[in-house]
């Protein structure tokens, strides 16, 4: 028998993730960026491979179609947040890098956003831990 759903810990839980998401969003807009931009250059500076990241993996971590990455890529570019550079050894893949203005812009945002994270870390992880204990 499955056990009853926590309607109240699920809705506070989309609460404080909500509240979040907007704090971020005014914090992104006010940094000139829009929020798939920053989502962009988070993925990329977060990016644990061995090679730089490929237009094709940033469009999976974004969950965004190949050619949206594509055009988004084009336009961080033309904006000189990233780089773009054609892989040696598959003409056919685009490599992403930041450039100094994109991690400059990225680790403002980043850094408020962390910070607001870390106070909010307590509810979130107390809520979590109620629907990691009445779901399992």
């Amino acid at each position: 028998m499955s056990k009853p759903i926590d309607y109240k810990a699920l809705a506070e839980f989309r609460h404080q993730l909500r509240i979040f998401l907007s704090f971020s969003e005014t914090n992104v807009r006010k940094a000139g960026l829009t929020s798939q931009q920053y989502q962009a250059l988070l993925a990329i500076r977060g990016w644990a491979g061995k090679d730089p990241m490929h237009v094709g993996e940033l469009a999976r971590l974004l969950l965004i179609k190949h050619h949206t990455a594509g055009e988004l890529v084009a336009r961080m570019a033309s904006r000189g947040l990233l780089r773009r550079t054609v892989d040696s050894t598959d003409n056919r893949r685009v490599l992403v890098t930041l450039t100094k203005t994109g991690a400059h812009r990225l680790e403002k945002v980043a850094a408020v956003n962390y910070k607001h994270l870390g106070t909010a870390s307590s509810a979130l992880s107390k809520i979590l831990r109620l629907i990691g204990r009445t779901a399992s």
